[in-house]
């Protein structure tokens, strides 16, 4: 024993690392598998910490869903919600409501609280929503931003006992890292090919969408409680391709009272096969190994998205349902038997005093509040990790009223500890600038 670190035989230590080196195919399976592993593997003396979400382990990361900073504080309800204030990610036939030049920028804070079997932990960090851009030109609406699709942030510690061969004994630790995720770039055009104030309102839009992203996960192996790794490996996994989506909506005027409207709208995106690539590097005992693995495949599920909305001088009330058929879902050829079907229903609404520019600030006030259920692509140990979600927001109007700051909150509940899986408490508050400007129309001087 020496500075207090027990003594690891070299000949043991070498032919740990030469065994893992023969299994070298097998590290990756551990790593995307890393859930799994925390509670089956080294069940004696065994404690786990974590940062992100443990969940986000698998595949590309967590799905990100976020409709608009509106959606986002009324269950995420959006695609049957034509504004003029706000860009529609869901469905781009919402676009051809804008009538002013807007840009939006969105950042969240979360926290997840995480029980298991082991313990519990909690850990916050901060996150990008998207920025997007939309214009409108002549009678069409065009419209871009960066997006997120995907986001892969966990950082989990596992320690335990090691038995090695003709010693005792001694400590060891893994730590498993990953961050990424995959980000979505569209380029959105919507229209509007009927408006009649008495029979209603058609409105259509398709969007190119260019997907690409890099994950990086890394698992380092400490033994006898060294303070640095004495084998390292790691995956990093890059693709890109491109999806489309299709979308269209009909309003209907009048439909209880002289001023209200009642709106229908549905969206579809497209498949993807993304062209990926993979390398594996591995370090330890002075052994340096690099594999470029052949180009690949990642296959990613249609999005099918149905929506209803009714809209009168104070209230706005909508219901959203989302299928993905993650059933099809394919990573790199590997096996992804815990992926299914996805279905996420939201309900909510707003209430604006009053929607006149003239109005005082408290009455131009937006408060929102919904919910939604989640049924997520996972399914672990013959368990559905699915997800219940409750959201509130208020949207403050500045700029004349043609630009709007808000903040949403949400707390949801994520997974359960049956079956030695890991039950979440997720607390999220989004901070959203949707700013407004006339652009390409005459001013008319009097």
């Amino acid at each position: 024993m020496k500075h207090g670190v027990p003594f690891v035989g070299k000949e043991s230590v070498a032919s740990f690392i030469k065994c893992i080196l023969l299994l070298k195919s097998s590290i990756y399976l551990l790593v995307k598998k890393g859930l799994l592993v925390f509670v089956t593997l080294f069940c004696c003396s065994l404690s786990l910490r974590a940062q992100g979400s443990l969940y986000s382990v698998f595949g590309f990361g967590d799905l990100v869903y976020f409709p608009s900073s509106q959606a986002s504080g009324m269950g995420y309800v959006g695609v049957a919600v034509p504004s003029s204030l706000y860009i529609n990610r869901v469905n781009p036939a919402m676009l051809s409501a804008i009538n002013t030049t807007r840009i939006s920028g969105d950042l969240s804070y979360t926290g997840v609280s995480a029980t298991g079997n082991l313990g519990s932990t909690y850990q916050a960090f901060t996150g990008f929503s998207g920025a997007g851009f939309a214009v409108p030109i002549w009678k069409t609406v065009f419209a871009t931003g960066v997006y997120p699709y995907s986001r892969l942030d966990y950082n989990q510690r596992q320690v335990g006992r090691l038995e090695l061969p003709e010693t005792d004994t001694t400590s060891l630790e893994y730590r498993y890292r990953g961050i990424g995720g995959l980000s979505t770039v569209p380029f959105a055009l919507a229209f509007t090919p009927y408006n009649n104030r008495f029979r209603g309102t058609v409105r259509m839009g398709v969007s190119m969408n260019l997907m690409f992203g890099t994950v990086a996960r890394t698992r380092e192996t400490f033994f006898g409680g060294a303070l640095t790794p004495q084998l390292m490996s790691s995956i990093e996994e890059r693709a890109s391709g491109t999806t489309l989506t299709f979308g269209g909506s009909y309003t209907k005027p009048r439909f209880f009272s002289l001023t209200d409207v009642l709106t229908l709208g549905a969206s579809f995106t497209t498949g993807a096969t993304l062209s990926g690539e993979r390398r594996d590097f591995l370090r330890g005992n002075g052994i340096e190994d690099t594999l470029q693995s052949p180009t690949s495949t990642v296959r990613l599920p249609s999005t099918l998205a149905l929506g209803i909305s009714y809209l009168n001088d104070v209230y706005l009330l909508g219901l959203d349902v989302v299928v993905q058929n993650w059933s099809a879902f394919e990573y790199f050829g590997e096996d992804v038997a815990y992926a299914r079907n996805s279905l996420r229903i939201g309900v909510g609404g707003e209430k604006q005093p009053s929607r006149e520019r003239l109005a005082t600030f408290f009455q131009r006030l937006a408060y929102r509040a919904g919910a939604y259920y989640h049924q997520t692509p996972l399914r672990l140990a013959n368990r559905a990790v699915d997800e219940i979600g409750f959201t509130a927001g208020i949207g403050i109007p500045i700029s004349g009223g043609l630009s709007r700051f808000d903040i949403n909150l949400e707390y949801a509940m994520r997974g359960t500890t049956a079956q030695n899986l890991i039950q979440e408490n997720i607390f999220r508050v989004r901070f959203a600038l949707n700013a407004g400007e006339l652009w390409f129309q005459k001013r008319k001087i009097e």
